[in-house]
């Protein structure tokens, strides 16, 4: 069952909306922590499944699924980036482009244990906007319609939890300084209001 992110509710972001699949809760909770942390993979195609049906039940439209990247530091210790995965598969089920816009320009401390405020300070700054995949977008994109503008791409993007909502605010930042014009972000699971990392 898909649920509104808590967050969407109480602040004005970045992105114009969010959504999830599941509360980061009990099992929910255990099977990302596989699929991130024990190099599980195959998950990725049963998360994504779920996703697409959230995607699928939103009032959003994309023009292309693009993911919250990692460092690649992070990446080469971790050997693949799980929102990737997720983005990959969603785009399979939904015949959507996928598009690796955003580069993390900055390793950051882990944000698990980190409040609010804290993740906030760590992500500021930590993101760019990809142009050579930027560009790569709007040519496929000009190809079907010539007179397609980037203030009219509506983008949606990956991860695997939404937690404060600090990660998925500074992407979408970047890609509407780069000029898109919506962006959607679809999680498999997110924190619920009651935790305390407020």
């Amino acid at each position: 069952m898909s649920v509104y992110c808590d967050e969407c509710k109480r602040e004005k972001s970045e992105f114009d909306f969010a959504r999830s699949s599941f509360e980061y809760v009990g099992d929910i909770k255990n099977l990302i922590y596989r699929f991130k942390y024990g190099n599980e993979r195959f998950l990725a195609k049963f998360l994504a499944e779920f996703m697409t049906d959230t995607y699928y039940e939103s009032d959003f439209c994309a023009d292309a699924v693009t993911y919250v990247p990692l460092h690649g530091k992070r990446l080469k210790q971790r050997g693949y980036n799980q929102s990737e995965l997720l983005a990959k598969r969603v785009g399979e089920l939904t015949s959507l482009p996928v598009y690796g816009l955003l580069n993390k320009t900055s390793a950051t401390i882990n944000l698990a244990r980190l409040n609010k405020k804290g993740r906030k300070e760590v992500i500021d700054g930590s993101f760019s906007v990809n142009s050579a995949e930027l560009t790569k977008f709007l040519t496929d994109m000009r190809d079907i319609d010539i007179e397609f503008r980037t203030e009219n791409a509506k983008i949606l993007l990956i991860d695997d939890i939404f937690t404060t909502g600090a990660t998925s605010n500074e992407c979408a930042k970047m890609l509407k300084r780069a000029g898109v014009g919506e962006v959607m972000v679809l999680c498999f699971a997110s924190v619920p209001m009651h935790s305390d990392l407020t």
